[in-house]
């Protein structure tokens, strides 16, 4: 059972499984696609996969992301999830998360994310596959968004789109706490 306090981990479920195939680190990299070095960390509970980086691990394994999470489809036409359930995401300096909100069955399609940043928060991320885009819908706060090497400003109530097929960074360059919607459109 997930705790109300904590978003579910999947460290144990991923190393479980890992193990039950009696699978190495190295070969579920080479599987997955995924690094040997995220692999540990993922294991290790020292960092929470992205959405992508989670489907690539499930599938590699022959599982379901929400089989990774923990979470048991039950066939309800209504699904009320509770807030500590969602997953969040974390950046590198630990100024900006991401609340996963989309369902895990349409990672790789379509992804939706609660945005927050603390100021100078930052998330720098690399290309992801061919034609993908992403829109931020700003619902407080300023984020700098730079695509490429084009650069933009985004107040509350202003949408940005933009390729995210090249470098991109959401930055935190106000001197208040940010938040936002984040929708990633796989080609």
């Amino acid at each position: 059972m997930i705790s109300e306090r904590e978003p579910p981990s999947v460290a144990s479920t991923i190393k479980r499984l890992r193990k039950s195939r009696h699978l190495s680190l190295e070969t579920l990299a080479q599987m997955s696609g995924v690094s040997r070095s995220m692999l540990s960390q993922i294991e290790r509970d020292a960092t929470n996969p992205t959405v992508a980086t989670l489907w690539r691990i499930t599938t590699a394994l022959g599982v379901s992301i929400g089989e990774a999470l923990g979470t048991q489809p039950h066939g309800a036409d209504l699904d009320v999830v509770p807030g500590h359930a969602l997953p969040l995401i974390g950046s590198a300096d630990g100024l900006l998360t991401l609340r996963v909100l989309g369902p895990m069955s349409t990672a790789g399609s379509h992804e939706w994310y609660e945005l927050s940043a603390d100021p100078k928060g930052r998330l720098d991320s690399k290309p992801h596959a061919p034609g993908t885009s992403e829109h931020i819908f700003v619902t407080a706060g300023t984020l700098t968004v730079t695509s490429g090497d084009t650069e933009r400003v985004v107040k509350a109530g202003e949408l940005v789109r933009y390729n995210a097929d090249v470098p991109h960074t959401i930055r935190n360059t106000g001197s208040k706490p940010a938040s936002a919607w984040l929708t990633v459109l796989h080609a």
